[in-house]
């Protein structure tokens, strides 16, 4: 099975993703100084996820009606809906 976001649905993940990602930074800027985590988004000049990222997950539950589409922020727990209910 595959899925997929359309044109739409990015440009409204991209804003929020940014949004999210600016206040993982803040939050990050704020830790104690000599904080690992804190210095790390310094030198990077945004948010360190990890070594190897993955701040977002996407989960596309397919429905009888259409499938739902959130993703979920690792950092802020945030999750945004970017399914299209109009289209079911």
């Amino acid at each position: 099975m595959k899925f997929h976001l359309d044109k739409e649905q990015i440009a409204k993940l991209e804003p929020w993703c940014e949004e999210q990602d600016r206040i993982v930074y803040e939050r990050q800027l704020a830790l104690e100084p000599g904080d690992p985590i804190g210095e790390l988004a310094k030198e990077l000049g945004g948010p360190y996820y990890g070594a190897i990222g993955g701040a977002l997950t996407y989960c596309f539950s397919p429905t009888s009606l259409g499938t739902v589409v959130k993703v979920k922020h690792a950092g802020t727990g945030a999750i945004l809906d970017l399914s299209d209910y109009d289209s079911w």
